[in-house]
């Protein structure tokens, strides 16, 4: 008989069972914005912050200012080739970054995987993981990003995280179907407000 507090215990056949490790790793690392551009900062104060690392403004819309980037611009070593800022009343809400899509080796999954690993590198392991392929594609057969472009495939991730203010933040990491690999920051105690003045907004345009 094993004792208490043994490496690991006894099936039923007499074999032994390894034991268990928590899949989900936990983390204290806040999430406080991205780029020294943090949440709540008027968009002004984040155009300015932003302009130092070469984003510049292009277009403002209804609280969404998109900013594009130098030809030499990276993130967390990838090519980006946008950055959307969303701004409700009480300032940035949430911040979305789209990469370049122009993978020298065109494999999209990887650079999708690479960037994934970096945040749970940072963050621990997502919350919420999706990776499915439809028939008749499958992971690991090579034509994952032909599944992509197909529309046969979904993968995402989220990290459920707190700003050092305590406020709730969510890390979104997703592939479209034309490859582009997008990471957002959001802060979800705004969302509400973002979402009800950007609603308002696009009615008055009607």
């Amino acid at each position: 008989m094993m004792l208490a507090g043994s490496a690991a215990y006894s099936a039923l056949d007499g074999s032994s069972i390894p034991p268990l490790t928590h899949a989900v790793a936990t983390t204290d690392t806040p999430c406080d914005g991205l780029l020294g551009a943090k949440w709540r900062d008027s968009e002004d104060t984040v155009t300015k912050q932003l302009a130092t690392q070469d984003y510049t403004p292009e277009t403002s819309k209804n609280g969404t200012t998109e900013f594009n980037s130098a030809d030499t611009t990276t993130l967390a070593g990838e090519q980006v080739d946008n950055i959307k800022c969303d701004f409700c009343s009480l300032g940035l809400t949430r911040i979305s970054v789209q990469y370049e899509n122009n993978v020298a080796d065109k494999k999209y999954v990887d650079q999708y995987n690479r960037l994934k690993g970096l945040l749970a590198k940072k963050y621990g392991a997502p919350d919420i993981d999706v990776k499915t392929f439809q028939s008749p594609y499958t992971e690991g057969d090579g034509k994952e990003d032909d599944a992509i472009f197909a529309g046969d495939a979904d993968l995402h991730a989220q990290w459920n995280l707190k700003s050092s203010s305590g406020d709730s933040v969510h890390i979104k990491i997703q592939i479209t179907q034309t490859w582009d690999v997008i990471v957002a920051y959001e802060d979800e105690d705004m969302m509400d407000t973002f979402n009800k003045e950007h609603d308002a907004a696009n009615a008055n345009e009607l």
